[in-house]
């Protein structure tokens, strides 16, 4: 009897996407960055890193898809992937990326990968504030493995774009979608849709999807669903190499 009920708590624990659920399947997430990336000194503070939070890249060299949106804190934010864990506790990122499609990425080829050759490229933290289901948006998030790369930005095409695979997969208990889709934006300040956008479209003799439903990275890490936890700074090619690429502020 008493073994059943326990079982049966277990198992409700489970189904419900609430946060004290989610201290419990994360910790591990933490712990395995803080061994697999060489983070000497900040040990501490990696291990608060949980499944589910989203590494957002802060390119401080900055391109198009920089030039026609806009990041938390006017940062300048062109890429998102999704901190999971796998059975054996291993922390690898699940990111959609040109030429690849979605793919399962180890947290330490994850910053290596969005380390540029000069400068600095920070990582941004966000977590969820509110309720969401873990084992949903994990499954959902796999599933989408091997789904290819949508270089275009449209909608429902059968490919995702990074944000959008955020977007498509993170539900509440309920299978409710977390994340709104907002009207896409490819002009710059000066109202311009950049020649990168307008070359690639030309080429495809396809209009500029411009106000059709859709996301992007730095409208995401605008979100208020989010809170931002900190910042892997300092990473680079050089330091990469120096084992001291982990520090947050």
């Amino acid at each position: 009897m008493m073994k059943n009920l326990i079982y049966g708590m277990i198992l409700l624990m489970a189904m419900v996407g609430c946060r004290h659920q989610t201290m419990l399947q994360e910790r591990p997430v933490g712990q395995a960055v803080a061994s697999s990336g060489n983070a000497s000194g900040n040990t501490s503070i990696l291990r608060s890193l949980q499944q589910g939070d989203l590494l957002f890249v802060v390119n401080p060299q900055g391109n198009a898809i920089t030039e026609v949106t806009e990041g938390y804190d006017g940062m300048q934010i062109d890429h998102v992937g999704v901190l999971l864990n796998d059975s054996n506790g291993e922390a690898y990122v699940v990111e959609a990326v040109p030429q690849k499609g979605v793919v399962k990425t180890h947290i330490s080829d994850f910053l290596s990968q969005n380390a540029p050759m000069q400068g600095d490229c920070h990582i941004l933290v966000g977590r969820l504030s509110v309720d969401w289901d873990i084992p949903a948006t994990k499954k959902n998030l796999l599933c989408c493995i091997g789904v290819p790369y949508d270089s275009l930005y449209l909608p429902d095409n059968q490919a995702v774009y990074c944000s959008e695979l955020v977007q498509q997969s993170f539900v509440d208990r309920h299978g409710q979608r977390l994340f709104e889709t907002i009207p896409m934006q490819f002009r710059n300040k000066e109202g311009d849709i950049p020649q990168t956008f307008v070359r690639r479209y030309q080429s495809l003799n396809i209009a500029v999807p411009e106000g059709q439903p859709g996301t992007n990275p730095g409208q995401l890490s605008r979100s208020r669903l989010l809170k931002m936890i900190g910042m892997i700074k300092n990473v680079n090619k050089k330091n990469l190499s120096q084992d001291s690429c982990y520090s947050m502020k």
